[in-house]
């Protein structure tokens, strides 16, 4: 039903977002903090802030 080519691909993706979430689980165990305030950062848009 469905290629070779097509379930590899499907694969990736789902290693990918597998990733990304390990990614943002290390970074929350690391310092909980730091996504509640990147969250801020970007919703009140202030560019100052986020450079320093």
């Amino acid at each position: 039903m469905f290629s070779p080519q097509k379930k590899s691909m499907g694969m990736v993706k789902v290693v990918a977002a597998l990733a990304i979430a390990m990614l943002f689980l290390i970074i929350h165990l690391a310092n909980p903090a730091f996504l509640p305030h990147l969250c801020g950062l970007l919703a009140r848009g202030d560019i100052e802030e986020t450079a320093l």
